[in-house]
């Protein structure tokens, strides 16, 4: 069956039942991200002289709530684009979050190439280029699950949306 957008304005309870399941599958999604930023992932060993409130700052993930809007965000976006059949308008979000990201990394979020002076704490080089991979990576992982987990998302919502219609008539 194929989904066109007048389906919506025909069936608009199934429709906003798909969109609540979309929604609210931002639940596991935010606990799987989590996941991927767990502190003990990055064992660097706190160095002894450094304060532990400073060198956990260090490790913190700002700004979680803004990422939890914008996944938010890209599930309508991302189930909206399904139900009007315009992939156009998720690869366009895509290429746009790219590019933001890539800016943000480049110029802002820059992991500096040597351990920042907290203190007198002393990270060999080595241990810091380990954490500095560990960071990217871990950065990377959240950017690249939470959009395939947010796409994958409104595919669930669409097939809930499909499936109410084709039995529930």
């Amino acid at each position: 069956m194929e989904l066109y957008f007048n389906q919506v304005f025909a069936y608009p309870a199934y429709f906003s039942l798909a969109l609540l399941v979309t929604m609210l599958l931002g639940i596991p999604i935010s606990k799987l991200l989590d996941s991927t930023a767990r502190q003990s992932d990055l064992q660097i060993g706190e160095p002894a002289s450094a304060a532990d409130e400073v060198w956990a700052r260090l490790f913190e993930i700002p700004g979680k709530l803004g990422g939890q809007w914008i996944g938010q965000f890209e599930r309508l976006l991302f189930l909206i684009a399904f139900t009007v059949r315009a992939p156009e308008a998720i690869f366009a979000w895509v290429a746009f979050k790219v590019a933001a990201k890539w800016d943000a990394w480049r110029n802002v979020y820059k992991i500096p190439d040597q351990m920042p002076k907290v203190g007198r704490a002393k990270v060999s080089d080595a241990e810091w280029l380990i954490a500095r991979k560990k960071w990217g990576s871990r950065t990377y992982q959240r950017v690249i699950i939470g959009t395939a987990a947010n796409i994958t998302a409104a595919v669930v919502g669409i097939a809930v949306f499909q499936a109410l219609i084709q039995f529930w008539p």
